[in-house]
């Protein structure tokens, strides 16, 4: 429960330094980017994907749902 907690913290926090026009703040951990694979994504990361409206995830990304 905590990682979710973080994450909506982080968005608000994001949300309301941009509107303050401030620099986001560096107490959250944030993504790394994952190195582009030639491999297929398993099941399991072809149903999140799906969810979150992309082919696939990888491990250890972050994914936003995308609107319908």
């Amino acid at each position: 429960m905590e990682g979710r907690q973080n994450l909506i913290g982080r968005g608000l926090t994001d949300k309301a330094r941009e509107s303050l026009g401030l620099e986001p703040s560096d107490v959250f951990r944030r993504p790394r980017p994952v190195a582009d694979s030639t491999k297929g994504f398993s099941l399991a990361q072809k149903m999140v994907g799906k969810a979150c409206g992309v082919e696939g995830v990888r491990p250890g990304t972050s994914q936003h749902r995308v609107g319908r």
